[in-house]
């Protein structure tokens, strides 16, 4: 436990990980959170690559990316300006690449009889569904136990 504890320090203070990217002592002693050892363990690795550029051993974590500042002259510019008429690819996003085009209707279900000429576009026994089949006869009162007065 004292070894864990004193790598820990050393990252901290040595090394200068920033503390978010620890672990504490109890998450590999106990062997509670490996996952959050092992992502410790990648940004010491991380920390050494940018802090400590001359060690020869290898290398472990993600390399930090670094400020890549570019200097354009005014003639680069306008050359840019010109060959994409002032806008940027990435202002353009996506126009032009995308255009609209006619409607392929050929294929689809709902005008597969029109097109054929087998059927109508008119309403049909199985597209109306139950309309119009069931129709309400008349009433038969003469047996109903509520109307024997009625009849009397």
């Amino acid at each position: 436990m004292e070894n864990i504890s004193n790598f820990l320090k050393a990252a901290r203070t040595t090394i200068g990980v920033p503390e978010y990217d620890l672990f504490e002592t109890v998450d590999l002693f106990e062997a509670k959170d490996m996952a959050l050892v092992v992502r410790g363990i990648h940004s010491v690795g991380s920390t050494v690559q940018d802090r400590i550029p001359s060690f020869p051993g290898p290398h472990l974590g993600v390399t930090k990316s670094k400020k890549n500042e570019r200097v354009w002259t005014e003639e680069e510019r306008r050359r840019n300006a010109n060959e994409h008429g002032g806008m940027t690819k990435l202002a353009a996003g996506s126009h032009g690449i995308m255009q609209r085009g006619a409607i392929d209707k050929s294929n689809e279900i709902h005008f597969g009889a029109a097109q054929s000429g087998t059927g109508s576009a008119d309403a049909t026994a199985v597209n109306q569904g139950s309309a119009g089949v069931m129709q309400r006869g008349a009433i038969d009162k003469t047996n109903d136990i509520t109307f024997g007065n009625d009849q009397a």
